[in-house]
């Protein structure tokens, strides 16, 4: 498969050490990553990127939050249908609800299980869980 036909995935977490291990595991899956790292980087990658999922941390490090870029992007018609994955470590309800009440189509908190992340992608995209050779798994 060539990169233009795989999924392209924003990965929006100002934690370089999670960044970095998101972009591994996504890429072994698979799939083509981008990373932004606060809210500004956010909402231009997710214009420009044009990305097929968002995964979107809510504690992001420049004081941003992950709501407000959430609130942006589902309010532009060019960003409204990328779905989005909150992956974050805050685990209250009322968050859950928000996230899911603003647009949010999956919640997973931190710390999360590699191979069950990628299901959970794979069925945000509407595609089969990602086939992964056994050198693939052994490095999951």
């Amino acid at each position: 498969m060539s990169a233009l036909d795989k999924f392209r995935i924003l990965v929006v977490e100002d934690t370089r050490d999670i960044s970095d291990l998101l972009v591994i595991r996504l890429e072994l899956g698979g799939y083509v990553t981008c990373v932004a790292r606060n809210c500004e980087q956010a909402i231009a990658q997710a214009f420009a990127f044009k990305p097929n999922a968002i995964l979107l941390d809510i504690g992001l490090g420049d004081g941003g939050d992950g709501f407000e870029v959430l609130r942006i992007l589902k309010s532009s018609t060019k960003t409204s249908d990328i779905p989005v994955l909150m992956l974050t470590a805050r685990q209250q309800l009322t968050d859950i609800r928000r996230a899911i009440d603003m647009g949010a189509r999956d919640y997973v908190t931190k710390p999360f299980d590699d191979r069950k992340l990628l299901m959970r992608v794979a069925k945000l995209l509407g595609q089969p869980m990602p086939h992964l050779t056994t050198e693939r798994r052994m490095m999951l």
